[in-house]
């Protein structure tokens, strides 16, 4: 660490490695297995469709994440540009979301992970939560390890998960179309119709869409790990989020050949399970046991990585211990903040193994917290349109940097709140009441331990 107290982190991540690691974060096999059912129940053969929907104002306020990262990369990224646009007390707000969010987004991906792994390889214990639980731990300390000893050797473990990943899917897609069609026959063209529910089943499918997407902001992230121009970052985002975004739109469409709404929607909980006993099982649904499981470990150890990242700005700017902050000199990776990431997710897993029941109420708290992710991008679209208002009298890049992540906070705005006032349970309603209240304050009674100003434009210290 400098004299200034601040770790510096080694750059070692090309446009390539970026790209690979937003569309590992993703996570397009389990996205399919967990949230295609769901979507296909809300807006039957309009699905596909759905998908497209919700990605248009997600695509909008990447390319404002694109623009902050290339004027102010940082890896804080969420947390610090919303200080930068409405002060300290908006970046301490944002930081209560991050955790939250990402911290049950990555329960949700080692849950999976564990589920999978016990039923590939042990599956006489497949209902066991004790062997859940270890097979859990087992996979973050794994992540833990690959992201302790540099972003370079996970980028290439995520390249090589996804590449197993991407191919089966792309695989059991070809072969589900040249299937004889078994589907429900849909109202319009395949893959742009609205369903049989219309434009109701089209905005709930769009709302439960949105969350395929969740982790191409990952690239953000790592902006100061970054090599080659200050847009790569930002780039890697955007070609993530769109590459993968087609994959999850085409297998939609092929599974639709093969599956039925009806089955699909009795099917919710493993919709790619579905697809694999309608294509007749065997090697096809052992495939996508282990795509699924590639998948669901890829996407853990990428979302640790973001949130370590996110923890590590934070304790460069002591609204959390210094010591956060610490770079590994031969890695010259945050591995204090890895650690710190890791063990909270340790003890939750292994909570879930003593108690069986703690599984069932986690899955729950889960699925409302890609609530707190979405308050982070609006966050972002308005601190990206606020801060090029602000460039002077003619603002710069009134398009991309204005008006499209304006558009994109403004419509997932009305997206989010339609999902949590009448699409979620009480329960979900007051998990995201008390997490918003629990933001509010620590925002208001935070900051008092950091110092006036805090190092949070890395570009210009470097260059300095």
């Amino acid at each position: 660490m400098s004299a200034a107290g601040i770790g510096k982190l080694f750059r070692t991540l090309s446009l390539a490695d970026l790209s690979v690691l937003a569309s590992s974060s993703m996570a397009p096999a389990y996205s399919l297995a967990a949230v295609m059912g769901l979507v296909v129940a809300a807006a039957g053969t309009g699905a596909p469709f759905a998908l497209v929907v919700s990605t248009i104002p997600i695509a909008f306020i990447a390319i404002g994440f694109m623009r902050l990262a290339t004027e102010r990369p940082s890896a804080g990224a969420a947390y610090t540009w919303a200080q930068w646009a409405f002060g300290s007390r908006a970046g301490y707000f944002t930081a209560v979301l991050i955790i939250v969010g990402y911290y049950f987004g990555a329960l949700a991906c080692a849950l999976p992970a564990a589920v999978y792994t016990v039923e590939l390889i042990f599956p006489h214990a497949a209902a066991s939560a004790a062997a859940i639980a270890i097979a859990g731990i087992c996979w973050t300390i794994f992540s833990a390890y690959f992201l302790i000893i540099g972003a370079q050797p996970t980028a290439k473990l995520s390249a090589i998960f996804l590449a197993v990943e991407v191919g089966a899917l792309v695989l059991v897609a070809v072969v589900a179309l040249s299937h004889p069609f078994t589907g429900t026959v849909p109202l319009g063209r395949t893959g742009f119709s609205l369903g049989a529910t219309g434009l109701t089943g089209l905005i709930v499918g769009a709302v439960l869409s949105i969350w395929v997407s969740a982790g191409w902001e990952i690239s953000t992230y790592s902006s100061e790990e970054s090599t080659g121009p200050a847009t790569t970052p930002g780039a890697g985002s955007l070609v993530g989020l769109l590459a993968t975004m087609a994959l999850v739109w085409f297998c939609m469409v092929a599974f639709l050949h093969v599956g039925s709404v009806d089955g699909f929607t009795s099917h919710q909980a493993d919709a790619l399970a579905y697809v694999a006993a309608r294509l007749g099982g065997g090697w096809v649904a052992t495939l996508m046991v282990v795509t699924v499981l590639a998948s669901s470990a890829a996407a853990l150890w990428t979302t640790m990585q973001l949130l370590s990242r996110a923890v590590f700005a934070m304790g460069r700017d002591r609204l959390f211990p210094s010591a956060l902050a610490i770079v590994h000199p031969k890695f010259g990776t945050p591995w204090v903040a890895t650690v710190a990431v890791s063990a909270p997710i340790l003890l939750i897993l292994l909570a879930c193994g003593l108690v069986s029941s703690a599984q069932q109420a986690l899955q729950l708290v889960v699925s409302g917290s890609s609530i707190f992710l979405g308050l982070t991008f609006i966050i972002v679209g308005f601190a990206c349109a606020k801060l090029h208002l602000q460039a002077g009298e003619r603002p710069r890049h009134a398009f991309s940097g204005i008006l499209l992540p304006a558009v994109g906070a403004l419509w997932t705005l009305g997206f989010l709140i339609f999902d949590v006032w009448t699409q979620q349970t009480p329960v979900v309603q007051a998990l995201t009441a008390a997490g918003v209240i629990a933001a509010f304050i620590f925002s208001a009674t935070a900051g008092r331990w950091t110092r006036a100003k805090s190092p949070m434009n890395v570009m210009r210290e470097e260059e300095a």
